[in-house]
């Protein structure tokens, strides 16, 4: 049987939702307002390749808050996936070497984490925040990388 429709994007189920009355998840304004800094720092790291420890923060941030999502929707498949690319930057930050393979993984993932984020409700988004200032704050200092704290 032939497939009559593509998979709509998640851009299309927001506007759709927005169309019905049901818009719980971040606005178009909104998920520019939180996405557009780590994105730009995402391409600055693939294009450079250079590992600058505040565009690393950025992107590994969407990273947290996308496994902190994952935690509260109790979304085991996406535990396991983000938890995985942390182990990349954590393996890179280690002296791993940044090569093709891992900034074609990087660069699919934080699409996925994009996703994931935007489609979420706001209320969840902002809780997951609030729980990795909470990690972020509370971590053993080896643990965490803290801006300004060179």
């Amino acid at each position: 049987m032939k497939k009559l429709a593509s998979q709509m994007s998640f851009s299309g189920h927001r506007k759709i939702n927005r169309f019905l009355g049901a818009d719980f998840g971040i606005t178009e304004p909104e998920e520019v307002h939180i996405m557009l800094i780590p994105h730009l720092h995402l391409s600055l790291l693939l294009a450079t390749g250079e590992w600058d420890n505040q565009h690393v923060a950025s992107v590994a941030g969407v990273f947290n808050v996308a496994l902190a999502l994952a935690y509260i929707n109790k979304d085991r498949r996406s535990i396991n996936f983000y938890s995985g690319i942390q182990d990349l930057l954590l393996a890179v930050a280690n002296g791993h070497p940044f090569g093709e393979p891992e900034k074609r993984r990087l660069r699919t993932v934080f699409s996925q984490a994009d996703k994931y984020i935007c489609a979420q409700p706001k209320a969840d988004i902002l809780t997951a925040i609030r729980m990795v200032e909470y990690q972020i704050q509370n971590a053993p200092p080896e643990t965490a990388l803290r801006l300004g704290s060179e």
